[in-house]
């Protein structure tokens, strides 16, 4: 079941893509285009064998359309089923499903208090998945130290997600912890080609954030959101 949702996921974020792409040009910006078209509608969606009916931010129905043999579906109601937010942004034309610029803090993007080895790369690589807000502890010729940074929050946050794990693959057993005001809040423990985590930790409003790899090195961190 799992994988025929994510199936259809892509499926459907295809087909909001081909609308976007549609209905809106945008070079540099530019203003939307009116353009008169020929659509037929009457189409019944259903998801998981239940019938939908389309709404949109008022609770309006809308209906999916066909275009030159093409399904167009409504891009908030169709969000919604997936628990995805969506965001219109008129400064730029741009339609946000999930993300957006802005509304979250990534860790790499905040000033560090301390740090012993930490690195800012441009991407970063695990698992065969790039990242772009990510950031390194360690350096690839030295093993065993305890490599450090830490951040002042200010008791400005209640979360902190992030992946971790394995730059390289032949990269020896890790271990990290994240330390809340002083005091170890979770470990993790990496074995050699383990996958990578995802760890999320409860900030409880601390004040200082400090994350260390207590062994091995050249550990990647990507996708470090606080909330």
């Amino acid at each position: 079941m799992k994988e025929k949702k994510s199936m259809f996921k892509g499926y459907v974020l295809g087909l909001l893509t081909a609308l976007l792409v549609s209905v809106m040009v945008v070079p540099g910006f530019a203003a939307t285009v009116a353009k008169t078209i020929t659509v037929y509608t009457g189409i019944t969606l259903y998801y998981d064998g239940v019938k939908v009916e389309p709404k949109d931010a008022n609770g309006k129905a809308v209906e999916p359309l066909l275009y030159n043999g093409t399904t167009y579906l409504p891009v908030r109601a169709v969000s919604g089923l997936f628990g995805e937010d969506i965001n219109w942004d008129g400064k730029t034309q741009s339609v946000y499903i999930g993300d957006m610029p802005g509304k979250k803090t990534y860790l790499r993007d905040l000033p560090f208090y301390e740090s012993s080895s930490l690195s800012l790369p441009d991407t970063l690589t695990m698992d065969g998945k790039t990242y772009v807000n990510c950031f390194r502890l360690g350096d690839a010729s030295i093993t065993g130290n305890k490599e450090y940074v830490s951040w002042n929050l200010d008791g400005a946050y209640d979360t902190l997600e992030f992946d971790v794990g394995h730059i390289f693959a032949n990269d020896t057993a890790k271990q990290v912890i994240v330390y809340l005001d002083g005091q170890p809040a979770k470990i993790i423990d990496i074995a050699a080609g383990d996958k990578v985590k995802h760890v999320k930790v409860d900030l409880n409003g601390a004040l200082r954030l400090k994350i260390q790899v207590e062994t091995g090195s050249r550990t990647g961190f990507g996708n470090a959101v606080l909330q």
